[in-house]
């Protein structure tokens, strides 16, 4: 159901919502720099799916749209809406701190707490300017900030090396000289169902929550480009991928020019050959070769996931901490 949010502001910002289809929604984002996964048009109907509402929000300055917000809606026993909005809106041009402002406080006025409406906001966003936006906006944080790195796939290939630690470099040329091989493929990739058998087990083992694993056939399913999936997997020298089993596996999904290190898996005989560090460099070269501009690559938990966290700093990306959540 389309609608539309009128502010005071003497710019007139203001919001519509579900008036955009997926082909206007996709080519704002490919415009964009570095959005997040949870802002694409695949990820919300695939969440659709499983039986969440989808609102897909158009912040405007007069007739000019400035940002895009898409949010995900549960009800909890026909009374209890929960909204999420997260790592969103994705700013389509610079804008100015009193319209970010602005924006806020109007996605807080679509719901209503009086009315059991509830908006969880977690803005693609870093420093304490954004935060006192924010608060400004009449929200407040309820959740300390989310920490991810950044990997700018933009540079050189030179350059992306150099930026690699030492030891990761070694681990690479060691995993070359082992004579590793790294297969790419799609979501369809006779191998995908293996990795994901494993994704789901490392889940239970460890006792940690993730976005369902069945999400990524319908991220595929829902997108409108090609290659929006894209598996990698390493073999030994000695395997047949026709026959044998890789020794470790990963999936990174497209969205807009950015793309995510969705999941990961490495097995006894892979940490032993530093199996994921061929794995990632050899991928960071396919993603550029895809067009690729920036690699999420996932939360950094350096309390639960030190070792997890440290593989991902010796990729020589940026951390970035964003604000939080706020309702």
């Amino acid at each position: 159901m389309a609608g539309q949010v009128t502010g005071n502001s003497k710019r007139q910002i203001h919001l519509d919502w579900n008036t955009l289809d997926q082909v206007t929604w996709d080519g704002f984002l490919e415009k964009v720099d570095n959005c997040a996964l949870q802002q694409s048009w695949a990820y919300g109907a695939a969440l659709k799916e499983q039986g969440a509402r989808v609102r897909r929000i158009v912040a405007y300055d007069g007739n000019h749209p400035i940002a895009l917000a898409q949010v995900i809606v549960r009800s909890w026993f026909g009374l209890v809406k929960l909204a999420t909005l997260m790592r969103g809106p994705v700013w389509l041009e610079e804008v100015s701190p009193q319209t970010r402002q602005e924006v806020y406080r109007q996605l807080r006025r679509l719901y209503p707490r009086r009315k059991m409406k509830f908006l969880f906001l977690t803005p693609e966003a870093t420093g304490p300017e954004e935060s006192a936006l924010l608060e400004a906006a009449g929200l407040k944080q309820v959740i300390t900030g989310y920490t991810t790195l950044f990997l700018d796939l933009g540079k050189s290939e030179q350059d992306i090396w150099l930026g690699l630690y030492g030891k990761w470099r070694n681990k690479i040329r060691k995993g070359e000289r082992e004579g590793l091989k790294v297969l790419f493929g799609d979501h369809g990739h006779p191998k995908t169902e293996w990795l994901l058998s494993r994704e789901k087990k490392q889940q239970r083992d460890k006792n940690y929550k993730a976005l369902p694993v069945g999400l990524i056939d319908a991220y595929a399913r829902h997108s409108l480009g090609r290659d929006v999936v894209m598996t990698a997997f390493v073999f030994n020298k000695e395997s047949d991928p026709g026959k044998d089993d890789p020794v470790a596996g990963a999936i990174f999904l497209r969205h807009g020019n950015s793309v995510t290190y969705h999941i990961g898996w490495n097995g006894p005989d892979g940490r032993k050959l530093h199996a994921m560090n061929i794995l990632l460099w050899k991928s960071i070269l396919e993603l550029k070769n895809r067009g690729c501009t920036f690699l999420d690559m996932g939360g950094m938990n350096t309390a639960d996931g030190a070792e997890i966290a440290r593989f991902k700093l010796g990729s020589g990306g940026e951390v970035a901490t964003l604000p939080g959540t706020y309702l």
